[in-house]
């Protein structure tokens, strides 16, 4: 455990360290900035013209992340209500459970998802690792 901040916060967070060895698909990197410079030429200069990087999650980063979530919501609800009044608790809650039901209502790992994550196993850069083809 120790400290971790976020801008103007600072809060108790698990702190995970370690040493990772990767190799880049630098021939993906390349497709993806072309397609960027192409088709989003507006994004391609904020996105894409640093070198190539990538990110590492595990358990410990997603509990940071509720625990500075949590410490922030007093004051994002605090700009919501100046922003909207009371009002927008109840749409947005009926906005996210509509949003819940409605993936939960879709969502099934069948024959087109199958093919899908077939299909685009190469998508990742770490080849494989995000597709759970069980």
């Amino acid at each position: 455990m120790g400290v971790s901040k976020s801008k103007q916060f600072e809060f108790e967070a698990v702190l995970t360290n370690g040493t990772v060895m990767v190799e880049i698909n630098h021939e993906l990197d390349k497709y993806l900035c072309d397609g960027w410079s192409t088709n989003e030429p507006q994004y391609f200069n904020a996105y894409m013209k640093w070198p190539v990087r990538f990110s590492v999650t595990c358990k410990s980063a997603r509990e940071n992340d509720s625990r500075l979530k949590i410490l922030k919501w007093p004051a994002y609800h605090e700009e919501l209500v100046k922003l909207f009044g009371y009002e927008w608790e109840g749409r947005g809650m009926e906005f996210a459970h509509g949003w819940v039901s409605n993936a939960r209502k879709n969502f099934a790992y069948d024959d087109w998802t199958k093919s899908y994550v077939s299909e685009h196993e190469e998508a990742h850069p770490a080849r494989g690792i995000s597709w759970d083809r069980s």
